[in-house]
């Protein structure tokens, strides 16, 4: 259980750098040759997984409605996800963006929905 607590911090954590060195490297590659469609690339990529993540929340909201306490961990997530986007608006971070929050949101979702699904007696069929 304790190993378990430690590889799931490991595996969050590869993720957050994973989705920071993919945001500097498309960033970094723009800066360098202007190229439209790498800027092109960008939003798309960012509007695409922030699409994903509204639809994978409707449908965890969907498919897990049987348990109460399920609701609360979506609706909380809801707000976690809404700060991880309002955050890069604050500029917390000088090279965090709306994609890095995207690919980070999108694992969360996952562990929710691995979670969640894990409890079929609260599975909306």
């Amino acid at each position: 259980m304790y190993i378990s607590i430690l590889f799931l911090m490991y595996q969050a954590l590869l993720m957050l750098i994973v989705a920071y060195k993919i945001n500097d490297t498309l960033i970094g590659n723009y800066n360098n040759t202007f190229n439209k469609g790498l800027a092109v690339l960008i939003v798309a990529v960012t509007v695409i997984l922030t699409g994903v993540n509204i639809t994978w929340i409707v449908f965890q909201f969907y498919w897990f409605d049987g348990c109460s306490y399920n609701t609360w961990f979506i609706s909380i997530s809801v707000v976690v996800g809404v700060l991880f986007y309002g955050l890069v608006f604050l500029r917390t971070r000088s090279d965090a963006s709306i994609l890095t929050s995207s690919f980070v949101f999108l694992y969360c979702l996952y562990l929710q929905w691995s979670a969640m699904s894990s409890n079929l007696e609260c599975i909306n069929n």
